[in-house]
């Protein structure tokens, strides 16, 4: 019976991750960025020593951005990000700016090694001796 339970409960789990991932999946192939309630995040700024409607005019300035450059992002990054800001707190459209934009420069970071022959992930290469742990005596 034990067993019949955890199977039960396991496969609504798996269940329950693929409906999350395809709703979160769905919102980030969609041409045109998600609806955030931002009024908890702009709340709060007030115990940041934060002007409330400061917060807001942030928040629009940054939906309005997204709203014009929101087709040069990826599916897989808007997914990635738009989970990271709703999830365990307030949404925010200012860090899922910020999340897009790093998402966006790593990936053409990488793009940009690949396509000179090199990799942002390697190791230097080795060098034939140790560095010094103190200058030498003639630059001191």
């Amino acid at each position: 019976m034990g067993r019949q339970v955890m199977v039960v409960f396991g496969s609504g789990i798996a269940a329950l991750a693929v409906l999350l991932g395809s709703a979160v999946a769905a919102c980030a192939a969609g041409d045109k960025p998600p609806a955030l309630d931002v009024t908890a995040t702009c709340a709060a700024a007030g115990a940041l020593a934060r002007d409330r409607a400061s917060c807001l005019e942030d928040e629009r300035s940054a939906r309005d951005q997204l709203d014009h450059s929101w087709s040069k992002y990826g599916a897989a990054d808007k997914a990635h990000c738009i989970a990271n800001v709703t999830s365990g707190g307030s949404a925010s459209y200012v860090e899922l700016v910020t999340c897009l934009d790093v998402m966006k420069g790593a990936r053409d970071a990488m793009k940009g090694a690949s396509d000179t022959g090199t990799s942002i992930a390697e190791d230097p290469p080795p060098r034939d001796e140790p560095l010094p742990l103190t200058p030498p005596p003639e630059s001191r």
